[in-house]
């Protein structure tokens, strides 16, 4: 038994931060295309997904990250690396501000190479998150595609790295023009994550 599933939520943490900037932007239809069904350990994985989305749907931060080895690196866009420590406090905020979490995965590609597979998978996430100074509300969305990669361990499929490969993420319907998860955190001088940048009296999309 295992699962999985996060990349998306360490840039959707930098997202409500003050550490990301938003602004208005026109709706666009949204890619709705399903691949077909991958089989093998494609599906064997996309199991692993769901079921660390129910977790995160229940705000279960360990479940949501139980199959996630202790040597876990995110690499973003960028290049810069984030490691398990920093994402897991990163999404606690968001599981402490969210009033509701709906996340999906979907694997769309996947092969295997002895005891290491690689999946590519499309992530997408819906918050409805609480600014806790202001008492206002915001509507959380991203979407991510990344490259991710498991190890047979003795305790089983575990991800050992995520590569980043797009995000998009809005507040309110507003894009967040740098939702990167090795942006600057509360010691650099940005606003900590808690405080949800994004969802201030003066910035809260309406």
């Amino acid at each position: 038994m295992k699962s999985l599933k996060l990349a998306c939520y360490a840039s959707l943490i930098i997202a409500i931060s003050g550490s990301a900037h938003a602004k208005p932007v026109h709706k666009r239809p949204v890619h709705t295309a399903h691949p077909a069904p991958v089989s093998g350990i494609g599906h064997l994985l996309q199991g692993y997904y769901n079921q660390a989305n129910a977790a995160a749907a229940r705000k279960d931060l360990d479940g949501a990250f139980r199959y996630f080895s202790q040597d876990f690196v995110l690499t973003n866009r960028k290049g810069n690396e984030v490691d398990l420590g920093e994402i897991r406090f990163r999404v606690s905020a968001l599981f402490d501000s969210a009033r509701s979490i709906k996340p999906s995965t979907l694997v769309t590609g996947a092969s295997q190479h002895g005891s290491v597979a690689t999946a590519l998978i499309r992530d997408s996430i819906e918050c409805i998150v609480t600014n806790p100074d202001t008492g206002k509300k915001g509507l959380l969305v991203g979407h991510s595609v990344s490259r991710d990669t498991w190890t047979h361990t003795e305790d089983g499929w575990m991800i050992t790295s995520s590569q980043q490969i797009s995000t998009q993420e809005t507040i309110n319907g507003r894009v967040v023009t740098d939702p990167d998860p090795a942006a600057p955190d509360a010691s650099d001088g940005a606003t900590p994550p808690q405080s949800l940048g994004g969802i201030t009296n003066g910035n809260d999309g309406g």
